[in-house]
């Protein structure tokens, strides 16, 4: 409910660094929930997501009621494998949230426990990914209200003017009018940090 301590917590997550250390450089940070491939995505909504950011992030923790981390309780994150690779990445977000003064728990689970919890919905935060396809609607379905689980809006996010666009845009053959629906769904995400990309 805390929007402030989300907004937050979205600048904690350093996805370049993980992409520099984790990957030896092989990917592209995102800015929007579409692989750039995919019409909709960024390329043709202009979607923008904030990077890495302590200063910023201490500043919306200090909004959010917990300036330095203080008062805040640690943050579990379930993470879907138990590989070295999983907690290096573990390793990696617990220091950044360490920088602003927020205790990250990483907890590695096997796959089919990850699943249950989060099928169920029991997490505070969750390691994800998702394969779809070159239908931008694939990609932004995560976050339709409809979704919720034991479906893949497994964080439960629900605002009205998203799954409006949403339902929408899904009936609608890619061009402008479409974007223009995915561009109100970027904003939504945006402001309202449902998830980190």
């Amino acid at each position: 409910a805390n929007k402030a301590l989300r907004q937050a917590i979205a600048r904690l997550f350093d996805t370049q660094a993980a992409i520099d250390v984790l990957a030896n450089g092989r990917g592209a940070r995102l800015n929007s929930l579409v692989p750039i491939e995919a019409p909709g995505s960024e390329r043709d909504t202009g979607a923008q997501w904030p990077e890495y950011d302590l200063v910023e992030a201490r500043r919306l923790l200090a909004e959010a009621g917990y300036p330095g981390g203080k008062g805040l309780p640690p943050l579990t994150i379930i993470f879907r494998s138990t590989t070295l690779d999983t907690r290096n990445a573990g390793d990696l977000a617990k220091a950044k949230f360490a920088a602003a003064g927020v205790q990250l728990k990483p907890e590695y689970l096997d796959f089919p426990t990850w699943l249950r919890a989060n099928e169920s919905g029991r997490f505070q935060l969750s390691d994800s990914g998702w394969v779809g396809d070159a239908n931008a609607g694939a990609y932004y379905e995560l976050l339709y209200s409809k979704n919720t689980a034991p479906g893949p809006n497994s964080g439960a996010f629900a605002n009205a003017e998203y799954d409006r666009a949403f339902e929408a845009a899904r009936l609608m053959p890619d061009g402008a009018a479409r974007v223009a629906l995915f561009k109100t769904m970027n904003r939504i995400i945006l402001e309202q940090m449902p998830t980190v990309l």
